[in-house]
This record gives C-alpha cells, sequence and structure tokens, in this order.
C-alpha cells in the first residue's frame, strides 16, 4: 500500500514539473513578437527583439 502512494505521488509530481515546464517554454516568445508588432504599426518598420529586457536591469536591483 505505501509503495502504490509513493508511486503515484511520484507520478503526479513529474506530471506538475512537466506541465510546468511546457507551459514556461510556450511563453517564451510572446513577449518578443508583442514588441515587434507595436513597434511595425507605430512606426512602420521592422525590428528583430534580440533580447528581453530584465526590468531590475537600469537600477541596478533596487525598488
Amino acid at each position: 500500500m505505501v509503495k502504490k502512494s509513493l508511486k503515484l505521488s511520484i507520478c503526479s509530481m513529474l506530471i506538475l514539473v512537466l506541465m510546468f515546464l511546457i507551459t514556461a517554454c510556450a511563453g517564451a516568445g510572446k513577449f518578443e513578437l508583442k514588441a515587434q508588432k507595436y513597434i511595425k504599426d507605430k512606426y512602420g518598420f521592422e525590428v528583430e527583439v534580440l533580447e528581453k529586457p530584465n526590468i531590475n536591469e537600469g537600477n541596478g536591483g533596487g525598488n
């Protein structure tokens, strides 16, 4: 009985981790596409977003 519950909990944990990884990877390119479309619509030229900016990059990580 203990082995069955342990196996079930391990399987469910693996499924949760895999679902998290899949959703994290699927949303990776959305920022770049939105930024490219916005700049093309607003300014009329195409750009290539090479790196997603870090929100705390300019202020050294402080508030």
